[in-house]
């Protein structure tokens, strides 16, 4: 009687030895292959190539003389195979009652049937409960796609193994690794399920939706592993009472959103984010939220009940000085208006959704930062600086004054201004009209701005020998605004006050207030503009 078992290993066996390919057949075969096999060392020579490692195979041998191209296999078998980190097949030889094989056919236990096996043994052990792995069978079944063309009984092994696997062992073991980690999972790892107990824990679990770090109250806490749709029978957490709170919220669009006090009104527009809450299909219309957040306030709208709580955070936060202006702006208008205001929020998601509210009656407390933002977005644009420049509601706290003495010289150059000073010179006559020549800058948040004032006038003689200076005729003469990085050497700027001194004319009685000293040759204009200028000049009066 034929030993068809026997006689499909033998041409596997001689197959290999046609190819070099080394085989190691199973002793006990209890573990669902039949040979291990290991092909030739790559022979390419390169660098890339050093470590390349030579592929193996665990391979399974079926022989059978039907031609119904289907093969039933233990679910124990097929588990070793689709887990085990080297490539594996099931070739199967029809014999079709010959000695030789007729047909041969190899099937890949690649990601689709790999998926097929582990979503079967997920049913079985995690659903059903049971561990009898042995007792259930997969219908493998292959077709002419899975043929290998025979010549004379034989058929080209490691071309046909290396069309599946590639020559690259140690990317298919990674891939089959991360298929192995992942399939199953598309649609999420848990299914928890909860009750909610009142309605604030019911506006705190949307809120939660939402992004919101506070973590919500919730009863009954129930959850399970989840794999191809199906949930665990035993669950993974049981509790009478918990928390929940949704980590790594995604916006649900991007677009802008837009504030005024009429319809007809200049809008503040600011880039936002919109979150929508998965919960809002399912609770009262009233309770339907949604949160609208930008770089400094975030928004929370329910619409259906005509609320909303904004709350601004902007202290320490870098903005453009335009975008800080607007915000202060937007502050004023909520918290101190008394006015409706309508807020309008658009994006490529959807339709734009439009609400109102009514602005608070406190008091405004920035108005004098509100003022110096105004005054510093207008130079900026009058000195035609393109780069933008950044600023904190701290830092513009800290040097109101400075920023806005700078602005209102060079925008509004009505003030006037006293300069007090000595000249140690035979040749000076304080008689005579004087042109008092300075730097004098300002820091604007994550820029200095700088420029040379000449101040032109006649000098008073006081009793302590200094002379004063009074007078509205000055004029400002090359303003900059250059990051701090940029630093400049003191001889830099005394070229820079010569070449406008030269400018003047060479009759014009030139006092310069510019003597800095060796202390401080090439530094950073941020010692210049925040000492030596203070030290030399007096506020507007």
């Amino acid at each position: 009687m034929r030993d068809l078992a026997n006689l499909g290993e033998s041409t596997f066996q001689t197959w290999c030895a046609r190819e070099g390919i080394a085989y190691n057949g199973s002793v006990i075969d209890r573990t669902g292959w039949d040979f291990y096999i290991e092909f030739p060392v790559p022979t390419e020579r390169s660098p890339e190539k050093t470590h390349a490692a030579a592929l193996e195979c665990k391979i399974q041998v079926k022989a059978t003389d039907r031609g119904d191209r289907k093969w039933q296999v233990k679910l124990s078998n097929l588990r070793r195979l689709a887990t085990a980190p080297l490539p594996a097949f099931i070739l199967v030889f029809e014999f079709a009652g010959k000695d030789r094989p007729v047909k041969a056919f190899l099937v890949h236990i690649g990601q689709e049937l790999i998926t097929k096996i582990i979503r079967r043994i997920f049913e079985i052990e995690q659903v059903e409960g049971r561990g009898d792995l042995h007792k259930s069978q997969i219908t493998i079944r292959y077709d002419k796609s899975n043929e290998i063309h025979l010549k004379e009984g034989f058929g080209e092994l490691k071309r046909s193994i290396e069309r599946h696997t590639g020559t690259d062992l140690m990317k298919y073991v990674s891939e089959k690794k991360k298929h192995l980690e992942s399939t199953g999972y598309e649609e999420g790892t848990s299914k928890i399920s909860f009750r909610i107990e009142g309605e604030k824990n019911l506006s705190d679990l949307i809120a939660a939706s939402l992004g919101s770090r506070k973590p919500a109250n919730v009863a009954d806490f129930v959850g399970h592993h989840t794999r191809f749709g199906m949930s665990s029978a035993c669950p993974t957490v049981d509790a009478q009472t918990g928390t929940l709170q949704f980590l790594d919220v995604s916006p649900t669009a991007l677009g802008k959103i837009r504030f005024r006090e009429s319809e007809l009104g200049t809008p503040l527009t600011f880039n936002a984010k919109f979150f929508g809450s998965v919960l809002n299909a399912v609770v009262p219309a009233t309770l339907q939220t949604m949160r609208i957040e930008s770089d400094c306030f975030e928004l929370s709208l329910r619409p259906y009940a005509g609320t909303a709580d904004i709350s601004i955070s902007m202290t320490a936060v870098r903005l453009p000085i335009d975008q800080l202006r607007d915000h202060l702006r937007l502050w004023r208008m909520l918290y101190s208006s008394g006015k409706p205001v309508l807020i309008s929020f658009s994006s490529n998601a959807g339709r734009p959704t439009n609400v109102s509210l009514t602005g608070g009656s406190d008091s405004f407390e920035l108005v004098r930062e509100l003022e110096v933002l105004d005054q510093a977005v207008n130079l900026i644009s009058y000195m035609g600086h393109t780069e933008p420049i950044a600023a904190s509601l701290v830092e513009i706290s800290k040097h109101a004054d400075r920023i806005d003495y700078f602005c209102s010289l060079v925008l509004s150059r009505s003030h006037l201004l006293r300069v007090e000073f000595t000249v140690d010179s035979p040749d000076f006559d304080p008689s005579q009209p004087v042109i008092c020549l300075f730097f004098f800058g300002a820091n604007l948040g994550d820029h200095h701005l700088g420029m040379w004032l000449a101040i032109t006038g006649t000098c008073c003689l006081k009793e302590d020998g200094q002379l004063t200076l009074i007078s509205r005729d000055y004029t400002a003469q090359r303003l900059f605004a250059l990051p701090p990085d940029d630093a400049i050497a003191e001889g830099t700027l005394r070229a820079i006050a010569q070449e406008i001194k030269d400018g003047l004319g060479p009759s014009a009685q030139i006092v310069e207030i510019f003597d800095g000293g060796p202390e401080v040759a090439k530094v950073s204009f941020a010692r210049f503009l925040g000492k030596e200028a203070t030290d030399r000049t007096s506020p507007p009066l």
